[in-house]
């Protein structure tokens, strides 16, 4: 909903933590015009990349303390 990466200018090294922010607003109910609907508390975040390596990453975020 903010546009993605590439409306960000896909910054290397900085891609998954806009990623994770987003996901860290929309579960705090914060990103105003972009907020989604919250059905279960969680978020998920996917990232492949890496300079000459394949790497993968997955970040599960909830509401629940």
């Amino acid at each position: 909903t903010s546009g993605g990466l590439l409306s960000k200018g896909h910054p290397l090294g900085c891609t998954g933590v806009a990623q994770l922010f987003e996901i860290r607003e929309q579960l705090l109910e914060r990103a105003g015009a972009r907020q989604v609907k919250i059905k279960h508390g969680y978020g998920l975040q996917h990232n492949i990349g890496g300079m000459g390596l394949a790497n993968s990453i997955v970040t599960i975020l909830s509401r629940q303390p």
